[in-house]
């Protein structure tokens, strides 16, 4: 005669060799309720093209020591190996539809904690972390080009009102342009802007007016002219097409008229 602690333990024992050999044969094994149990050898259950199918909500919950890693295994026949998707919940609404976030929930550090973030690796190297600005948690962050996250090297930060950009370390260049060509960068070592050959800048008007030149500046008239002094230095329009200066005494002095 059994006990029932026996009885379970041998419904247990029986369930797991099931298990494996269900598994070992690649044959499907409904199982419903909680499955528990020991065993003396590692039993490896493979799902082979199946689904993980949380019908009430659950969480796939590695151990505290573990670093745990969802990877694919690796192919070698072709030059491009698979691409993965993560999917959030799909809307099957009939005229509304709006599918889910997907969101990635870091946690806010707390006394010598450090941030933590969102990185993109290559080869094992992080090239893109976002994140927290280092000192500033309502603002986020974008930094590149692998330099650890701090106060002051990030390239992009904002808290959602106004927006910074700039080159991550002293002595950098910030460069602009589109399609590969640079246009102006901002030199770090001496502090200066520069402008490629054949750039025009245009001051005061939404379109460029630059009379078919390139490398120019073009400047339109100032939509009201200044009426009180600069406190140090002077103020440079231009007056009904005339190039016109305004000193810090006073003096408007025209420049070179219409």
């Amino acid at each position: 005669m059994y006990s029932l602690e026996d009885t379970r333990r041998i419904a247990d024992e029986a369930l797991l060799r099931a298990t494996a050999a269900a598994a070992a044969a690649g044959s499907p094994l409904p199982m419903g309720g909680d499955v528990t149990g020991t065993t003396a050898a590692a039993v490896v259950i493979q799902a082979r093209g199946g689904v993980f199918d949380f019908s009430a909500g659950g969480t796939l919950l590695w151990s505290s020591t573990s670093t745990w890693l969802m990877s694919q295994a690796p192919e070698a026949s072709a030059t491009k190996a698979a691409d993965s998707t993560w999917q959030p919940q799909q809307s099957t609404h009939a005229v509304d539809q709006g599918g889910g976030n997907a969101n990635i929930n870091l946690q806010a550090p707390a006394g010598a904690g450090l941030e933590a973030y969102l990185n993109v690796q290559r080869g094992g190297s992080t090239l893109v972390a976002l994140g927290a600005l280092v000192g500033s948690p309502t603002f986020g962050a974008v930094y590149l080009g692998g330099n650890p996250p701090s106060a002051t090297n990030w390239v992009m930060n904002s808290n959602g009102v106004g927006a910074q950009v700039q080159a991550p370390l002293a002595g950098g260049q910030l460069s602009f342009g589109a399609g590969g060509a640079i246009a102006a960068l901002y030199n770090g070592t001496s502090g200066d802007w520069r402008f490629n050959a054949g750039v025009n800048v245009q001051v005061n008007n939404a379109a460029g007016d630059y009379g078919g030149g390139l490398g120019v500046i073009g400047i339109h008239n100032a939509t009201t002219n200044p009426t009180t002094n600069p406190t140090n230095g002077g103020i440079l329009y231009v007056s009904a097409g005339a190039l016109t200066y305004r000193g810090s005494g006073g003096t408007v002095t025209p420049i070179a008229p219409a």
